[in-house]
Order: C-alpha cells, then sequence, then structure tokens
C-alpha cells in the first residue's frame, strides 16, 4: 500500500518491483493527484502497470477503514505525507507481522514526532532504521582530452559549439556542483512486531 500517490512516480516504481503478480493499492487525498497519477500510469509503457494498481482517493485512515480488514492485509507499507502518525492507528493493523512501513519525511522535527507518537500511543512499530537522503546537483558536461587530439595545433581555447570534436579525445567531468548544502530528507524503516 502507498498513502501520498503525488503524480504517480513512486507508484510506478512499486508496481515495478510487484509486477506481474504483486497488486499495490494508492491513496491519495488529492482528486487532482490522483487522476493526474493514473494518467501517468496509463501513459507509461503502454500501460504495463495499470492491471497491478488500485487507486482510492481520501483521508488514508477513511479509506482503509471503510474496507473489509480481511481482504486488505499489506505485506509493506509506504507513506509520503507531512503527520503518518495520524494514519498509523488504522494502517498497522492491516500490516503483516515482521513487515515494514517506510515513511519519508521532509524534516527531522517530523521524525522525532514520528518516533514519540508510536512510543506514547504503544504502536506496535519498532524503528529499524532512519535514513537522511541527500539530493546533490551534479555538474556533468563534455570536455576535449588535448594529449588525444590528432592535430596538435588544436587548443581548447578555440573550441566553439560548433566544433567537432573527434570521438577519441572527447571525454566527460561529472562532479557535484559547488552548492554547499542540498536538500535532504528522511527514510524511517519501521518494523510491525507482535504487541508486548
Amino acid at each position: 500500500m502507498e498513502a501520498g500517490t503525488g503524480n504517480g512516480s513512486l507508484t510506478l516504481y512499486l508496481a515495478r518491483s510487484l509486477y506481474p503478480t504483486g497488486h499495490l493499492h494508492s491513496i491519495d487525498i488529492n482528486r487532482d493527484a490522483s487522476v493526474k497519477a493514473r494518467k501517468n500510469v496509463t501513459r507509461f509503457s503502454r500501460g504495463i502497470y495499470s492491471d497491478c494498481i488500485s487507486f482510492s482517493i481520501g483521508q488514508c485512515s477513511k479509506v482503509l477503514d471503510s474496507m473489509d480488514i480481511t481482504l486488505s492485509m499489506y505485506d509493506g507499507v509506504a507513506l509520503d505525507m507531512p503527520e503518518p502518525w495520524n494514519e498509523l492507528p488504522s494502517i498497522v493493523p492491516r500490516v503483516k507481522i515482521d513487515r515494514y512501513i517506510v515513511c519519508y519525511l521532509p524534516n527531522m522535527t517530523q521524525v522525532l514526532e514520528l518516533i514519540k507518537q508510536i512510543k506514547y500511543h504503544k504502536i506496535a512499530l519498532a524503528t529499524e532504521q532512519i535514513l537522511e537522503i541527500q539530493w546533490r546537483p551534479w555538474d556533468v558536461r563534455a570536455t576535449v582530452i588535448r594529449d588525444k587530439m590528432d592535430d596538435e595545433s588544436f587548443s581548447v581555447k578555440q573550441l566553439t559549439l560548433n566544433d567537432e570534436i573527434p570521438d577519441q579525445a572527447l571525454g566527460h567531468i561529472c562532479r557535484p556542483s559547488h552548492e554547499p548544502t542540498g536538500h535532504t530528507a528522511f527514510l524511517i524503516q519501521l518494523k510491525k512486531i507482535v504487541h508486548t
């Protein structure tokens, strides 16, 4: 199950990992986002994953509470929402023992609140790991490897956009951009446990 469908990027990634025998239930509170995601899934690779995804619109807990619990036990859950702790009481009973819930949260304040709420409400989850995910922009561009140029008179300073560079002299520079920081977020892996 996925809650927070968005544009369907993660939906497609999850569906690909489940294809062809698994099924993904994707829930989003925003009707427009869900409709757009459905279109994106249908258009992607001629809709190959369309049959293994069902979409629901509404608050996650309300959607789940309206379903028969015996028909909706999940092997895993991905939550991309600002306050996942509000939905956990409806989600956790539907997750199989020893299976995972992964939350994507943009800041550490949310991570701390999630951990606090799990403990306070005695939710049957153990924190497996918390990973910081950092996006750093990279500079990838073509360059000339001077010692591989056939023409010794060639100067890099003479190079213009219209110049043809022999294949043997073409190289690439790949390095992080010189920005001091990038956007970060956190993935919190929670494991369903037997409540004691």
